[in-house]
């Protein structure tokens, strides 16, 4: 299970709130999105189909914050900033 999951989580519309993992898939399983339509927007998705390499590095705290506030004035993840230095670096 993702650690990005947290329940509760908050109702949205006719989609109720969920107490666990196994009470929401029971909901989803049960249901289809489409019974949604009316309740959702869409939204633009960004692919990066090139990009499947992935490397993990350690930095200390003070080069993982300026790589941070870096990122944020440029208004990119910090990911895609760090790719963008190495790029030029290469």
């Amino acid at each position: 299970m993702s650690k990005y999951l947290n329940y509760p989580t908050p109702a949205y519309g006719s989609v109720p709130s969920f107490q666990n993992y196994e009470e929401e898939v029971a909901f989803w399983d049960s249901r289809h999105i489409t019974e949604f339509t009316e309740e959702t927007v869409p939204v633009n998705v960004r692919s990066t189909p090139g990009l499947t390499k992935q490397l993990m590095i350690r930095l200390d705290e003070e080069t993982d914050r300026t790589l941070e506030v870096m990122a944020e004035a440029e208004d990119v993840k910090k990911s895609t900033l760090v790719r963008k230095i190495v790029k030029q670096w290469l």
